[in-house]
């Protein structure tokens, strides 16, 4: 796609007031020049404006306006910028005007600014912003515009990152097989069993990672085979059979005293035992006893209960009777009010409607009202009258209901506590009788001492107390101490074992720790050479990107990547200029290395655009682009004028037309 710029019309923008262009050469290459301050950058900006609403400079805020000598913006002026373009065999216009809001509020002679509004126009048909710049993209980005008609923004407005993206982008067809092809041509080594298969910059960081964990391994190991062999030269081994028989004896004195303190223990809970029966048939005496002296106590017990039953029925009756009398007055005191509520039910069920209707006026002007009016007002009245009638009534009725209900709910508490208190009365009636029939005995005095039961348990005991004088109680103390110094004896044996078992583990630990030294140090050779193969592959396959990307410039040359002290690489951007860095480049190096660039990039996007060179009057020889050039240079003369190329400089317009307030 070829976009070619051929007409640009500017109006007020900035201090442009009205400029008319036509880019009308045989020849794709223009030259706008002028002194300092007549608009030739302006004329830049108007451009970008139209398409992306920025400056050259790409920024989005930034004024438009024409301003007078005081610095003021002047006001009631349209912005206007259109250009006319040969986009392939079509003719493309655009066109946008930026005009101010002003409003008159009603009853104010004076107008008061309301801000802008931009009008966008393709091919002079009015369209939305959203429309415009749609329109806008689907020709191209402004990201790949600025790539493609900017003769530094690649080198200057893009990180390396972004710009090594880019040129690998452009030449996609070197693929890795191709690399590898190319690379076995020149080489023995099977650079995908070396890599196993993975993109030669992961097997890299796998192999380096690999390489740091083993160095930290076999770091580690000389430290733990000096622990272990420090831990072996401080431990006295001994004589591990005579310490296997010295436990094995102690082990039998312990198990001997064990069973002492079994048969020790045996004995003293036979002891226990009896002395627990003895206590047992004390408790059974003196039950005994309790019941022989208390035997003519328990009619006079039972006859206290009865009593102090009755007491409570009472008590319980007395409350029924109170509920009683509370629930009667309750009905009484409801009845009454559901009386008042039928005299007023009666009374509101008994009213009429009437009115005269000779007291009906007009409610604005005091006036007897029409004959229909008054009939539709009565009718009105009547409504009003029935429905607030029927209310009253509804809600008298719902009161009565309610009424009904309590007195209802009152009778029934009536029948209920009236029930309970025949119940009541038949229990006190039944505890009276009871209580008459009971007779009480006078007490009599009990010798406990011959009773036959009690007599009898104290025999059991004295034979249990004889039992237990007869069996001799030594206790297990003193084998519990001696057991416990041997217990201690013991550990102090086994600790001894257990430190020839750890010398023993010690030295196995050792010997596995030097043949993980050795396997480790082969495998880190293996992967040290792995290492080197990969690195030199990069370094080839660098050196073949390289050379693709740089095939596609005469002059411009790119640095992809750089050699490190260690000999390895790290991936980099920059263009070199005759070997010079872009950065320590004069200018007109810059400017034509940038339209290099640009021209390969609008091949590689297949896209075409005009390219505006500012201060292009410090370059001799201009590099020629396949796109459309318009250098914008310095001149003594007065006003700005125009070279296509095979046609004389034509003057533009004199300085006189031009409003040079603003000009930037």
């Amino acid at each position: 796609m070829n976009l070619i710029l051929k007409k640009l019309k500017i109006e007020n923008f900035k201090g442009l007031k009205n400029l008319d262009i036509t880019f009308d050469g045989d020849e794709l290459h223009s030259e706008i020049s002028g002194a300092n301050g007549t608009g030739k950058s302006t004329i830049y900006d108007a451009y970008i404006w139209l398409l992306f609403d920025k400056n050259a400079s790409g920024d989005k805020d930034f004024s438009i306006k024409p301003r007078q000598t005081d610095g003021e913006e002047k006001h009631y002026q349209n912005i206007r910028v259109l250009g006319e373009f040969a986009l392939d065999d079509k003719i493309l216009q655009l066109e946008k005007i930026y005009s101010e809001v002003w409003t008159k509020k009603r009853g104010e002679e004076t107008q008061e600014y309301g801000g802008n509004t931009t009008e966008y126009y393709i091919n002079a048909v009015p369209r939305k912003a959203g429309e415009y710049k749609n329109y806008i993209s689907s020709l191209i980005s402004e990201d790949k515009f600025k790539m493609l008609t900017s003769a530094k923004y690649f080198n200057e407005g893009m990180s390396w990152q972004e710009r090594r993206k880019l040129l690998f982008e452009i030449i996609g067809d070197s693929s890795e097989e191709n690399i590898i092809n190319e690379y076995s041509d020149s080489s023995d080594v099977n650079i995908v069993a070396v890599t196993n298969g993975l993109p030669a910059e992961d097997a890299l960081k796998m192999y380096k990672h690999q390489i740091q964990k083993t160095n930290a391994d076999l770091a580690n190991i000389p430290v733990r085979i000096d622990e272990a062999s420090r831990f072996i030269q401080n431990t006295e081994t001994a004589d591990e059979s005579k310490i296997k028989s010295e436990i094995k004896d102690i082990q039998e004195i312990i198990n001997s005293i064990d069973r002492q303190i079994v048969e020790k223990r045996n004995f003293q809970r036979e002891v226990n035992e009896k002395l627990r029966d003895i206590s047992n048939l004390k408790v059974k005496i003196s039950e005994r006893e309790f019941e022989l002296k208390n035997a003519g106590m328990e009619v006079e017990i039972e006859k206290n209960r009865l009593e102090r039953a009755i007491r409570t029925l009472e008590d319980s009756k007395n409350t029924a009777e109170t509920d009683i009398s509370r629930s009667i007055q309750i009905i009484a005191d409801k009845e009454a009010e559901r009386d008042g509520l039928r005299r007023q039910y009666s009374d509101v069920a008994g009213k009429i409607f009437e009115i005269d209707e000779d007291t009906l006026k007009c409610i604005t002007c005091g006036q007897d009202l029409p004959t229909d009016m008054k009939a539709a007002g009565i009718e009105q009245l009547r409504n009003d009258f029935e429905s607030d009638k029927m209310k009253k009534l509804t809600e008298i009725k719902r009161k009565g209901d309610y009424l009904n209900s309590e007195i209802e709910t009152a009778g029934k508490a009536i029948e209920k506590s009236n029930e309970f208190l025949n119940t009541q009365n038949k229990l006190i009636e039944q505890t009276k009788n009871h209580i008459s029939k009971i007779k009480i005995q006078p007490l009599e005095e009990t010798d406990v001492n011959t009773d036959p039961e009690i007599i009898k348990l104290n025999a059991v005991i004295q034979q249990l107390q004889a039992d237990i004088d007869n069996i001799a109680v030594d206790t297990a103390d003193a084998l519990i101490k001696e057991k416990a110094l041997l217990m201690e004896k013991l550990v102090v044996l086994n600790e001894t074992l257990g430190k020839n078992a750890r010398i023993k583990e010690s030295r196995e630990r050792v010997a596995a720790l030097k043949a993980d030294e050795k396997e480790l140090s082969g495998k880190l050779l293996d992967m040290q050479h792995k290492l080197h193969l990969v690195e030199d592959y990069i370094k080839f396959k660098c050196g073949y990107i390289a050379d693709s990307i740089n095939g596609l410039f005469a002059n411009a040359k790119f640095k992809l990547f750089d050699n490190l002290i260690n000999g390895g690489i790290s991936e980099t951007c920059e263009c070199l200029i005759d070997g010079v860095p872009y950065s320590d480049a004069n200018n007109a190096a810059k400017i034509n290395t940038g339209l290099e660039i640009a021209n390969v990039l609008s091949g590689h996007f297949d896209f075409y655009a005009p390219i505006f060179i500012d201060n292009a009057e410090c370059v001799n020889d201009i590099y020629k682009t396949d796109s459309q050039t318009i250098m914008l240079s310095v001149s003594v003369l007065p006003g700005l004028s125009i070279d296509h190329g095979n046609i004389t400089e034509q003057v533009i317009f004199k300085p006189e037309i031009i409003d040079i307030e603003g000009v930037a």
